[in-house]
């Protein structure tokens, strides 16, 4: 039986979450369940999916990625692996991501094989290196 790990979107820009699905969808390795474009509807799919990974941009409406971060950690039970992906990015934006318990910080625009990379990363054996955060590019908009 495939058994793939879950993942939901939440960014406000409707086509990177479409470019984003696509190539997860094709990659065969992850299912997404859920696409949102606010931080409000994310925390509300998070806690109804329980997804294994949650891919999203710190600058969303209604609440921000940090905010839900925040509201992840008070969560009783299973908390989702996150990898944060924006444009809006400093030194102390990636600090507070990974203080708050981002696994990882990539820049928009982000290359499709980073990014594929990073979620296997997070449930390979060693579980990947918590709070990393790097530039990388290639991941347009069609």
């Amino acid at each position: 039986m495939d058994i793939r790990r879950t993942v939901l979107l939440a960014d406000a820009n409707e086509e990177f979450r479409t470019l984003v699905r696509k190539i997860i969808d094709e990659a065969e390795e992850f299912s997404v369940v859920g696409s949102v474009g606010d931080g409000t509807e994310a925390l509300r799919l998070a806690r109804e999916e329980a997804p294994d990974l949650i891919l999203m941009d710190v600058v969303l409406p209604g609440l921000d990625g940090f905010g839900v971060l925040k509201q992840l950690r008070e969560q009783e039970g299973k908390v989702p692996k996150v990898i944060l992906i924006s444009a809006f990015c400093s030194d102390s934006v990636v600090s507070e991501a990974v203080d708050l318990g981002a696994s990882y910080f990539l820049t928009k625009p982000v290359e499709e094989n980073a990014l594929l990379d990073r979620m296997r990363a997070l449930f390979s054996r060693g579980g990947g290196t918590p709070g990393g955060a790097e530039k990388s590019g290639d991941l347009r908009h069609p």
